[in-house]
């Protein structure tokens, strides 16, 4: 069973290479389109990190910012695959899907253990309705 621990937040670059914690770690990134610059930048510790959740765009509204297609795409490069899909926000011009926060976890990692959509008993319980 494992324990979770509240940490402070820090700026990645001000954590140098000093280690103070051993993973598995969650990445929060919320950077006004710069995302996926910061997962770049967690290269050293990539494999630890098991689920990063990203603030991801359905429109440019930040000229060169990657959108959802594109941030779905440089995750799957780097073996982590869509979750869940959170946290929505409508665009004031028209009230369309804006902007979503995404929850990446590693292809391999245990909370993709299975692809069933339901346990056998859940099944059978489903057959009943």
């Amino acid at each position: 069973m494992s324990t979770a621990r509240r940490e402070p937040s820090r700026r990645h670059a001000s954590t140098g290479s000093v280690r103070i914690l051993s993973g598995p770690f969650l990445l929060k990134v919320d950077v006004q389109g710069n995302e996926l610059d910061v997962v770049a930048s967690a290269d050293g510790i990539i494999t630890e990190i098991q689920t990063i959740i990203l603030e991801v765009s359905l429109f440019e509204a930040m000229v060169g910012a990657p959108q959802f297609a594109d941030v779905v795409a440089a995750m799957k490069k780097r073996g982590f695959s869509a979750y869940d899909i959170f946290g929505g926000r409508n665009r004031p011009l028209d009230s369309a899907l804006a902007q979503i926060d995404i929850a990446f976890v590693r292809e391999n990692g245990l909370l993709r253990q299975t692809h069933a959509y339901a346990s056998p008993e859940q099944r059978q319980a489903m057959l009943k309705l």
